[in-house]
């Protein structure tokens, strides 16, 4: 009777556990979608604490953590940017499709890994034809940053894709 006692009071602590974390997650949903609301209407520094707060209830929102780092991007605020592009990269999961390897190329660059970022939007532009234009100007800065050797290793012919998209005036 006392293991009895002891199993069903295991089992409500559990199931009580799962039912506040559900209520959480669900919480955090909610507010992530009014924080993705403000970005689209460009009212990014009030998209912040909000974003902050999603990843506070649910850490491992990667698509909030780069939602964080981008609206530092846009309109800067006092946010550990570097630390949401790291978050984002460890919770992303294995890149699939072309806007997830621009964003994961977008997020090295940042981080100043310009192998990895060059490697991610030339993935980006051979997987998804919509990203092309972006992603295919967001190589230019990794790319000056290879060696002709690296180049090679990864498939990016830098010279090729300046000569595509002129610079920026």
């Amino acid at each position: 009777m006392h293991t009895n006692r002891r199993f069903y009071l295991i089992l409500f602590a559990g199931l009580w556990l799962i039912s506040v974390r559900g209520k959480t997650l669900e919480a955090a949903d909610n507010l992530k979608a009014r924080a993705i609301a403000l970005t689209e209407k460009g009212h990014y520094l009030e998209a912040q604490p909000l974003f902050l707060e999603v990843v506070k209830e649910n850490p491992q929102d990667a698509d909030a953590w780069y939602r964080l780092a981008e609206t530092h991007d846009w309109a800067g605020g006092d946010i550990d940017w570097p630390t949401a592009y790291k978050k984002y990269l460890k919770y992303r999961g294995k890149p699939v499709t072309g806007e997830d390897f621009y964003r994961t190329g977008l997020a090295d660059e940042r981080l100043q890994r310009h192998k990895e970022a060059a490697e991610n939007y030339n993935r980006a532009i051979r997987l998804h034809k919509d990203y092309y234009g972006e992603a295919i100007s967001g190589v230019r800065v990794p790319c000056m940053k290879l060696s002709k050797e690296d180049q090679k290793a990864i498939g990016v012919d830098c010279a090729a894709l300046a000569a595509i998209v002129p610079p920026a005036p």
